[in-house]
């Protein structure tokens, strides 16, 4: 059975602030984008089943990529469908996040001030496919870096939240109130926050209160993750908290590139980075949080193509 809904958790501020700071595990993904990595690169990052989906940029190409991660840790590269926008070539999926079976990867063109979102039904492994209903989102003054999703109960009727960001501006959209995804979306309202996340992920509690979790990389190269609650009553978005998460920067592991968020239970949440692509040679294995001193060089890994996850987590 194909799910459409992510667990509504206790006390997000609690859990949130439970997480440590310390990665809890690092994992090794086998794989390669099949586009050049200099350019292109990982975007964003979902945990789905007993893997992940990576979105990955492909500036020389006409269409980005879904990386579809097995239980074994290894990845395919899925060619997404080319998308243009008033002439534009939408190959720059973003940060993105899954709820149940279905994934919402916005897509934006790297030279021009136009965007694409749209939701994928992932039950399937390495068949994404994009759904007509609810209708993608198209803006043609906007970029849009990062997209959330994240579902309500509200007077007894499911709702489901979008939220898109791009360069400071939150746009949230809302469900008509139709079961997902037989349903379509409608603009609610616009808010300014600050700018330079990379991912914006949604995560609904159990007193039907609605959060945001952004990450971003600072101004001196610090992974922060804040978290705000998104007032729909009055609109309204408040920065609750914000934290610095430890990842190994000799491993090019940073919210930079793909930062996300694991809703597993009702207690508990967990926070994914990753380095910021699959690299094709030898490479120095670190211990070490990214503090002043270097983390330290203790062995070497000859995979091939490979990425990093960083897992913070609990448990």
């Amino acid at each position: 059975m194909v799910s459409n809904t992510n667990p509504k958790v206790g006390n997000v501020l609690a859990l949130f602030n439970a997480i440590p700071r310390r990665r809890r595990a690092d994992l090794e993904i086998a794989g390669n984008p099949g586009v050049e990595v200099v350019k292109s690169h990982i975007q964003g990052i979902a945990r789905h089943g007993d893997g992940y989906l990576l979105t990955y940029s492909n500036v020389q190409g006409d269409r980005g990529r879904l990386l579809v991660v097995d239980s074994q840790l290894k990845a395919r590269s899925i060619a997404l469908p080319p998308f243009s926008l008033d002439g534009a070539v939408l190959n720059h999926p973003g940060g993105c996040q899954a709820i149940g079976d279905y994934l919402v990867i916005p897509f934006e063109a790297v030279e021009k001030n136009v965007s694409r979102v749209s939701v994928f039904d992932v039950s399937v492994p390495g068949q994404p496919v994009e759904l007509t209903t609810p209708a993608p989102v198209e803006r043609h003054d906007q970029k849009a870096g990062a997209a959330g999703i994240a579902s309500l109960t509200i007077d007894g009727v499911e709702y489901w939240y979008l939220a898109i960001y791009d360069n400071g501006r939150v746009d949230i959209h809302r469900s008509d109130g139709r079961p997902f995804p037989d349903t379509e979306f409608s603009f609610q309202f616009r808010r300014t926050i600050p700018d330079g996340y990379e991912s914006f992920c949604l995560v609904a509690e159990e007193t039907n209160r609605l959060f945001a979790v952004a990450f971003r990389l600072d101004s001196i190269s610090r992974d922060k993750a804040d978290l705000y609650a998104i007032h729909l009553d009055t609109q309204k978005v408040e920065l609750l908290e914000s934290r610095r998460f430890l990842t190994n920067g000799l491993l090019n592991v940073h919210f930079r590139w793909g930062g996300g968020l694991d809703i597993r239970s009702r207690d508990e949440l967990a926070i994914l980075a990753t380095s910021r692509n699959f690299l094709p040679f030898l490479l120095a294995e670190a211990i070490g949080d990214g503090e002043a001193a270097a983390p330290a060089v203790v062995g070497v890994t000859i995979l091939g193509p490979h990425c990093h996850v960083h897992t913070f987590a609990a448990t």
